[in-house]
């Protein structure tokens, strides 16, 4: 059984869609990919395709049916999915099974009668012309199909709710729902495989049989003389046997040869290899069971109904939605597109995010596979040019480029240490933080030699480490440093201790970690959350520049609006993170509403205040200083 077309139309965001599934010069069906971005419809196309497939197994087993309750769709009709400024939605689907054709149809109207009348809707497509009137609704399945038709093909559709349970969870709630059966009225599976590990019973077989091949053993002096020219049964794997270790390979990779251990008292399959040695699969990561359970699912479907299981002749429908899930980019890019090449007559049909994946299929599948970009259902001929792929190796390039210049500026300024002797080495979280440090120390300790010692970090162009200047500190404690290096932190994050008493920390190799000390004053208190900012008054931070000024938290009511009314800030009320001391400025989310107001950045602050030094009291600063001093006498009497 295979898809030949499904047109969608008016249906969710889908306007319309028409795809015919291609088929190869050797009538083999070609993968289908569906791309885009989030809401774009593709979980829905798939539903929809799920749905013809469980109402043509209705058709032939009636309500004998595991997907659905009885009398009740997979897939809920509702008028409401009807696109907006539209009437009428229609799905069709059209499939194929040993020549036969296979027709679905479902119709939804808010005006059935005009849409007769129109012509939109057709009588031939409806079940029911007296229903679809009252109602506004319709689906019809027709063509003839028989229980052989269903019992020849492995059908499996992976929804993005399947479920993997992992051998560490403690008291597991999911349970196996394998579902396989002789019972001639009975499908022999549900298609729909939301459990990842019900193929472990099936597992547990396929690993319990013993095949002997007869071998008789040659006639010379390394063979104990009664056992010379005697024919003995030795034992092989089965194809199927074979079939899962070579999967298993493609999985982990060729470069270890796996062997199947199993556990008949314990229920256990397990693989083992030269570096690899688990007890059974549901010790996999989440990554390795979705590829393992796709694959081994059409075999196990097939095996079910077929004495002698070859993975070319397997035939039906996987369906994954979001096949990237859980994988790895070497996973995506390598082994998926690996898999699902061992299963040439099995269509597949899937959707993804992952340029990874899209890259691997390309590689393994050159020309040979369909990708169109949802809601349109326009072809991707070329996924170079598909905005996700060119978005993703973009961002890898810029970083890449990025974190090379990083480690190049990082270099020299290490060389540039090592020159120096006796020196303090200040590394800080944002290129202001030194610029106010480097400013009051010139001012308030003009003839200091602790000061004369300092150094700066040169951020080149860059305008915060951020984050990074944690991992830098770390990297720097890794080996020996003639001269005391300091990063130097907010409060916001990395506070060392709020004990008053504990103002550093010793990472090791001369390298030491602090926050800018705590302040205790009308406007700040010890537990506050302070950047250097703070060090100032909040008048002082207010102060109107020439360029504009800055603005604080207390400076917005409730709802976002500043006092002066000059500035919303989008989404204030609901943003955690903004206190009533919050530096806010030029880089923050605001709305302009007056065309006279002007915010600066902190870099302009930072400026304004070097060529302003008369406006600003700087004495807070001094415990910065303090504790560099503190730092400084530690490392030396360590030493």
């Amino acid at each position: 059984m295979y898809f030949t077309k499904i047109k969608i139309e008016n249906y969710g965001c889908i306007k319309d869609i028409e795809h015919n599934f291609h088929f190869d010069a050797n009538n083999n069906p070609i993968p289908l990919v569906l791309i885009g971005k989030n809401g774009s419809g593709k979980t829905l196309l798939l539903a929809c395709l799920v749905d013809s497939l469980i109402e043509f197994k209705r058709s032939v087993y009636h309500e004998n049916i595991y997907e659905t309750e009885k009398n009740k769709y997979y897939r809920l009709g509702s008028r409401s999915y009807i696109k907006t400024n539209n009437n009428t939605s229609k799905v069709s689907v059209i499939a194929k099974v040993e020549g036969k054709n296979l027709t679905y149809c479902e119709i939804a109207s808010r005006l059935p009668q005009e849409a007769l009348d129109k012509g939109e809707v057709m009588q031939h497509e409806l079940n029911s012309v007296e229903q679809f009137l009252e109602n506004g609704f319709s689906r019809k399945q027709s063509g003839s199909l028989k229980k052989l038709d269903f019992a020849n093909c492995s059908l499996a559709y992976f929804p993005i709710e399947r479920r993997y349970t992992p051998k560490w969870l403690q008291n597991p709630v999911i349970q196996s729902q394998n579902i396989q059966t002789d019972a001639v009225d009975k499908p022999k599976s549900n298609l729909i495989k939301d459990n990842l590990l019900e193929i472990n019973d099936w597992l547990m077989n396929v690993y319990l049989e013993k095949v002997y091949n007869p071998v008789t053993l040659p006639d010379n002096v390394d063979i104990p003389e009664d056992f010379r020219g005697r024919t003995v049964q030795f034992p092989v794997p089965t194809y199927l046997q074979q079939i899962i270790s070579s999967i298993v390979n493609i999985i982990k990779g060729n470069d270890i040869n796996y062997k199947q251990n199993t556990s008949r008292k314990n229920k256990q399959i397990g693989y083992a290899g030269e570096n690899f040695n688990i007890e059974d699969v549901a010790q996999f990561s989440e990554g390795e069971i979705n590829l393992f359970s796709f694959a081994l699912t059409m075999v196990k479907d097939w095996d079910l109904t077929h004495n002698d299981v070859k993975l070319n002749d397997i035939k039906g429908i996987c369906i994954i939605d979001e096949a990237d899930l859980g994988l790895h980019m070497d996973f995506a890019y390598r082994a998926f597109p690996k898999l699902i090449k061992l299963f040439p007559k099995v269509q597949f049909i899937f959707t993804t995010h992952s340029p990874f994946l899209l890259a691997g299929l390309k590689k393994e599948f050159e020309n040979n596979i369909d990708i169109i970009d949802m809601p349109s259902g326009v072809p991707v001929n070329n996924i170079e040019s598909f905005s996700e792929l060119q978005e993703a190796f973009s961002l890898f390039d810029n970083q890449a480029l990025e974190m090379a210049q990083r480690i190049e500026s990082l270099e020299k300024e290490t060389k540039r240490l090592q020159t120096l002797t006796d020196k303090i080495f200040i590394a800080t979280e944002g290129k202001t933080d030194m610029l106010h440090i480097k400013n009051a120390f010139d001012i308030l300790y003009p003839d200091s030699d602790i000061k004369d010692k300092i150094e700066y970090f040169d951020f080149s162009k860059k305008d915060t480490l951020g984050d990074e200047l944690k991992k830098f500190a770390k990297a720097w404690s890794t080996s020996p440093n003639a001269n005391v290096i300091i990063a130097i932190y907010d409060r916001d994050k990395y506070i060392v201790n709020n004990n008053p008493t504990l103002h550093f920390n010793c990472l090791g190799n001369n390298v030491y970690e602090m926050n800018i000390p705590a302040l205790e004053n009308e406007e700040r208190q010890f537990e506050d959350k302070i950047c250097i900012e703070h060090y100032y008054t909040n008048s002082e931070i207010k102060t109107n520049t020439e360029k504009g000024r800055l603005y604080m938290g207390n400076d917005f009511d409730k709802f976002g609006t500043s006092n002066d009314g000059y500035w919303s800030y989008k989404n204030f009320a609901n943003n955690n993170s903004i206190s009533e001391l919050s530096i806010i400025d030029s880089s923050c989310p605001l709305e302009q509403k007056d065309d006279s107001s002007k915010i600066i950045s902190k870099t302009d602050f930072a400026n304004y205040i070097i060529g302003h030094k008369d406006k600003f009291n700087f004495d807070n600063f001094s415990k910065i200083f303090d504790v560099i001093k503190e730092i400084y006498n530690s490392a030396k009497s360590t030493n």
